[in-house]
């Protein structure tokens, strides 16, 4: 199994529940993975196997000492993974408003603009 095995390693576990809440943060709000369509499990399996694969490129933090000291990373985490998500879904968005407003008079959707004027 070689890296990935250090997943399942208590010294593992810190990592791999950080890369999970970032990446949490960005299937929420990410186009594609937020769709209606795709249900919960699923998405919650991609963020298990996207984590698996990012693990062994991340750096090992050590766990915390006390049990206050973990929201505060997880949140930050998941806010820094929201960041992430929210212009990803900007930018697809500001690319389709110009394609709908080009495509809308070809197929007849915007016929009102034909009988005011």
């Amino acid at each position: 199994m070689g890296d990935l095995g250090a997943a399942f390693t208590p010294s593992g576990w810190p990592a791999f529940v950080l890369i999970s809440a970032r990446l949490t943060g960005m299937v929420m709000v990410a186009p594609f993975f937020s769709m209606f369509g795709i249900p919960r499990t699923v998405r919650g399996g991609i963020v298990v196997v996207l984590a698996l694969t990012l693990l062994p490129a991340a750096p090992h933090p050590a766990f915390p000492e006390r049990a206050l000291d973990i929201p505060v990373p997880l949140m930050t985490e998941l806010v820094i993974g929201l960041g992430i998500g929210m212009p990803v879904a900007a930018v697809i968005q500001h690319a389709l408003v110009p394609a709908a407003e080009v495509v809308s008079p070809v197929t007849g959707l915007s016929l009102g603009q034909l009988f005011t004027a």
